[in-house]
């Protein structure tokens, strides 16, 4: 009589190898991981590994010689290849959780500082809580939700940049003292999704969505992206930047600053624009802040008084709000 299969020593003990095969049949299947061959021999190794109980050969130096292919003078304290395709496959099986297989019997993670495996039992469906019963509230200031770009073509480094840009630039807006920005682990649950930006705005609560690609030809590189309003689904702002791929971080970073750069006043001007439309008696700190700025920019005496007027409510209905005291100081010094 076969022996039955003993229950897996990481996460849940109820998890049997058999389940975790085939979770990883699934894992292995998805999008994200056949796009990576490499990162998918990595995922198939440590949790091998995990299931033979050889978690003392989980070592950087053995991955290395393993997986990437490294000699035997490979040293784990000058060389962090592991530990940075690590992170990444950390991020890959998140976004795979958290997406296309939020609904599978077995999740398998790689927790941080380890290349053991832990394989969890995923609650029933009918334990889990609701999502979201009803849409989000915006935030009483701007918001913004920047969306995986869309990798054009299978290249595995070109797929590295375009999340790496993602991530950079929701480093950088958020640098943006009156913008609320999404955390990336909510932005990433859409990746590799068709998704239709209104509902994104309800689902995330935020009233701008940046979304973009990145297309490669050659030894120049394409990243295009679009600044769209979320409550109407209209283009604020679109752009696209052509470049020779030399120095891929060199040119990550020129493309971050000149989007964030690009947005920001876009992003101001349709918060003036909004501030007008609403009625007088429902504008908060902010509202009066940008209505003040839309009658200042009139460059009219009446204009100039309005703007005054608006500026100090703002000031008056948030003391800690300084750009509205900010603007003043300038109008008196100019």
């Amino acid at each position: 009589m076969a022996k039955p299969d003993k229950p897996s020593v990481q996460g849940d003990s109820s998890v049997s190898p058999v389940a975790v095969r085939d979770q990883l049949e699934r894992v292995l299947l998805s999008d994200g991981f056949k796009r990576s061959p490499r990162m998918a021999e990595f995922l198939q190794f440590v949790v091998s590994e995990t299931l033979a109980g050889n978690a003392v050969r989980l070592k950087e130096y053995a991955i290395a010689v393993d997986v990437f292919g490294r000699d035997t003078s490979f040293d784990p304290n000058t060389n962090a290849v592991v530990r940075v395709e690590a992170s990444r496959l950390r991020h890959r099986l998140q976004e795979y959780f958290l997406g296309p297989g939020r609904g599978d019997p077995v999740h398998i993670t790689l927790p941080p500082g380890s290349y053991v495996t832990r394989f969890d039992t995923s609650p029933r469906r009918e334990e889990r809580v609701p999502e979201r019963q009803a849409p989000l509230a915006l935030p009483d200031k701007p918001s913004i939700a920047v969306l995986p770009f869309t990798n054009i073509g299978d290249e595995t480094e070109q797929g590295y940049f375009a999340d790496g840009i993602v991530e950079d630039l929701i480093t950088a807006l958020s640098r943006i003292r009156w913008l609320f920005v999404t955390a990336r682990n909510s932005s990433f649950t859409y990746k590799g999704r068709a998704v239709d930006v209104k509902q994104v705005g309800l689902e995330m609560g935020v009233r701008y969505v940046l979304e973009g690609s990145v297309r490669r030809a050659g030894n120049r590189i394409r990243i295009s992206a679009q600044l769209i309003d979320a409550s109407t689904g209209y283009h604020l702002w679109a752009n696209h930047f052509d470049r020779e791929l030399e120095n891929m971080f060199a040119l990550q970073d020129e493309i971050i600053d000149m989007i964030a750069g690009a947005i920001e006043p876009e992003l101001s001007a349709a918060e003036r624009e909004r501030a007008v439309r609403r009625p007088p008696d429902s504008l908060k700190a902010w509202g009066l802040y940008q209505l003040g700025l839309n009658q200042m920019y009139r460059f009219t005496a009446d204009g100039n008084r309005d703007a005054h007027r608006l500026l100090s409510l703002a000031a008056a209905d948030d003391p800690l709000f300084a750009a509205p005291l900010g603007v003043q100081a300038v109008r008196m010094v100019s």
